[in-house]
């Protein structure tokens, strides 16, 4: 799978940001999500995405690459190291609950959208997402 390029995951946000404007089908609360992009008014960019439900503290892994993780409660979400090169997530808050993305040992957030105090990124209000990216080899991971 090649990396996730910002631009993409910038594509991304403002798909799942416009669902309620009829831009997305969600099947269900959870679930797969699929749609499509016009690009330049000629290219056509068919996905689905799998909607992964996070109901307690969770440390990322493979299995969450490409999901837009759905927290539904007050949850510590843990970026490892040893994510795969390319990794990417949306973690979209769905709770009136307290949403922090922890660094672990070795792995480094960065961020311009949200303020990450000694590697721990705290999110704002119910229905806020950002996007978690790795597009280095050095287990720096970007929130946008």
């Amino acid at each position: 799978m090649a990396p996730v390029t910002q631009a993409q995951i910038n594509q991304l946000i403002a798909l799942w940001a416009s669902k309620d404007a009829g831009t997305t089908d969600v099947a269900g609360s959870l679930g797969a999500l699929s749609s499509s992009l016009t690009l330049n008014d000629q290219a056509v960019l068919r996905f689905s995405i799998n909607l992964i439900e996070i109901t307690g503290n969770t440390t990322l892994s493979s299995i969450h690459n490409g999901s837009v993780l759905e927290v539904t409660a007050a949850s510590d979400i843990t970026v490892p190291t040893g994510l795969p090169t390319g990794f990417s997530c949306v973690i979209r808050k769905a709770a009136d609950a307290v949403v922090t993305i922890t660094a672990d040992v070795g792995a480094t957030l960065v961020s311009a959208a949200l303020t990450v105090t000694s590697g721990v990124a705290t999110m704002g209000d119910e229905w806020t997402q950002t996007a978690l990216a790795d597009t280095t080899t050095d287990n720096t991971y970007h929130l946008a």
